[in-house]
């Protein structure tokens, strides 16, 4: 991976100023140790670009390698009122009932996707450790 002037003028400020990485922090592709490199670089395991800055990008976070149990909850609390409002709302005719469930139906979709992203991201991060 190429490096333009302005990245290598970062990298050498932090070199220069020993704004290093002190403490154990790992690539969010691969897992490997960033410690002691730049604080914005490339992993030299995997050639991932991280930086440490705000926002910081391509790092593995702890909370990242937790099941997405609330995701789940979440699912299973919207998606049973849900079906409960949709079910009464058609039977009964009442078509604020209906649309309510159906904004609870969305919320469902919302936490299944929001799941299915931490689930792979939680599967990936249980590789790496």
């Amino acid at each position: 991976m190429a490096l333009d002037g302005k990245e290598l003028e970062s990298m050498a400020d932090d070199i220069l100023r020993d704004r290093r990485i002190r403490g154990s922090l790992y690539c969010g592709n691969c897992g490997y140790n960033l410690k002691t490199l730049p604080r914005k670089y490339v992993c030299p395991e995997c050639g991932h670009p991280y930086s440490t800055r705000a926002p910081m990008r391509g790092i593995f976070f702890p909370h990242d390698s937790e099941p997405p149990l609330g995701s789940v909850a979440g699912i299973l609390g919207c998606g049973t009122v849900a079906a409960i409002l949709i079910t009464d709302g058609v039977a009964t005719g009442n078509q604020g009932e209906w649309i309510l469930g159906a904004i609870f139906a969305a919320l469902t979709l919302g936490f299944v996707i929001r799941a299915w992203i931490r689930l792979k991201r939680f599967l990936k991060f249980r590789e790496i450790a």
